[in-house]
């Protein structure tokens, strides 16, 4: 039985080797480019969303986690809910190079790390609140300033359209 075991592991580690590499090139090229188009998000979230079934389905919950969390950021700004920023893309390779370690030290024998995921986890959680409270921030000085000087939000938009 070790043999099927030991076969089914390492079909997850070929098949988790693409999807990192998808979500590794698919983030440095954002990190390059500075943006994110939401359709440029799918195979991404893709990737993410099968890493995560597939470590759920061998037992690496960890790795789950991890693929669950990247999955929901990949989610949010597919949907238009959040903006990519580069603190989003650092945090998103963080998580990878967590995956990636995780996975190294289950295929070497070894325990793994306590703190992998938390760190991960935690790291991500901080770039989705932090542009979230940017994004609040900015949107309270809009309402300020359509309120107490309109003149300034009318001429606002019409530089927009320009």
């Amino acid at each position: 039985m070790g043999n099927l075991l030991d076969s089914v592991f390492s079909f997850f580690v070929e098949e988790a080797t693409e999807h990192i590499g998808v979500l590794e090139v698919g983030l440095l090229e954002m990190e390059k480019v500075g943006t994110a188009e939401s359709g440029e998000m799918e195979p991404l979230f893709r990737a993410a969303h099968t890493l995560k079934g597939s470590a759920n389905l061998i037992k690496l919950g960890s790795v789950g986690r991890i693929s669950h969390r990247m999955e929901d950021l990949f989610e949010s700004v597919r949907d238009g809910k959040l903006e990519v920023t580069p603190l989003h893309i650092d945090a998103l390779l963080f998580a990878l190079d967590q995956i990636r370690l995780l996975i190294r030290t289950k295929t070497e024998g070894r325990e793994e790390p306590t703190d992998a995921v938390s760190l991960a986890i935690e790291r991500l959680d901080a770039a989705e609140k932090r542009k979230n409270s940017r994004k609040r921030s900015a949107s309270l000085a809009e309402n300020h300033l359509r309120h107490k000087h309109p003149q300034r939000q009318a001429s606002r938009h019409l530089s927009s359209r320009i």
